[in-house]
């Protein structure tokens, strides 16, 4: 028995249909995606919502107005960093008419995601990084590529510590390090670092102090 299509894939194959530009009756757009005029309506209403012009109405017809349309794609995590990190530098120093775009285009994004109301934390159209998260971003990862010591200053204590793994938690940047100077691991949030140093020292793999050891205790 062959798998029914998933609600995104039928959307998929229902922009494919409304890409040549032609008016389309509901009936038959819902007799080619073999779905009910109702299901068809529903997925017209989530195909907006997500940004994308669908124009008509029910007993009229409905088209795709003129736009720059991506097909699926599929992104890493690495991407997905990269798309709300350049989300949030729009937000921080763009002209007005760049800021609105920035916060459309999330709100696009999480549509295509189907991130869940529920779950502002991951939401690309709410993400609010302040200036300090975005300014400490570039020293990290230039110091964890390089496996160069760092300098923090945090919650007003001066670390020297590994810089082990710059991730994006939610709305939180976030540095994993191991501290030299407590000799403990720390995540900390890039927005409670005071400053940031890289220092001329570097550091190499030390049982007890890898990204590894971090990990293996969440992972129990």
């Amino acid at each position: 028995m062959s798998e029914h299509p998933t609600p995104r894939q039928r959307r998929d194959q229902l922009l494919h249909i409304l890409q040549d530009g032609q008016l389309h009756q509901a009936a038959a757009l819902a007799d080619q995606l073999a779905i009910s005029q109702r299901s068809l309506y529903r997925d017209i209403q989530q195909l907006r919502r997500s940004g994308i012009p669908v124009n008509g109405q029910p007993g009229v017809g409905y088209r795709l107005a003129r736009a720059h349309y991506l097909p699926p794609l599929a992104l890493s995590s690495n991407e997905l960093e990269a798309l709300h990190l350049g989300l949030a530098i729009l937000r921080e120093g763009a002209d007005e008419t760049l800021r609105n775009a920035a916060e459309t285009l999330g709100a696009k994004i999480d549509a295509a995601l189907d991130v869940s109301a529920n779950e502002p934390d991951v939401q690309f159209g709410r993400l609010t990084p302040n200036q300090a998260s975005l300014s400490h971003v570039a020293t990290l990862r230039s110091a964890i590529t390089a496996r160069q010591m760092v300098e923090i200053q945090a919650h007003g204590q001066t670390q020297i510590a590994r810089p082990l793994e710059l991730r994006f938690e939610g709305r939180d940047w976030r540095a994993v390090l191991y501290a030299e100077t407590s000799a403990a691991f720390l995540s900390v949030p890039l927005a409670q670092i005071s400053t940031i140093k890289a220092l001329p020292q570097l550091f190499t793999d030390s049982l007890g102090k890898t990204l590894d050891d971090y990990r293996r205790p969440l992972l129990r």
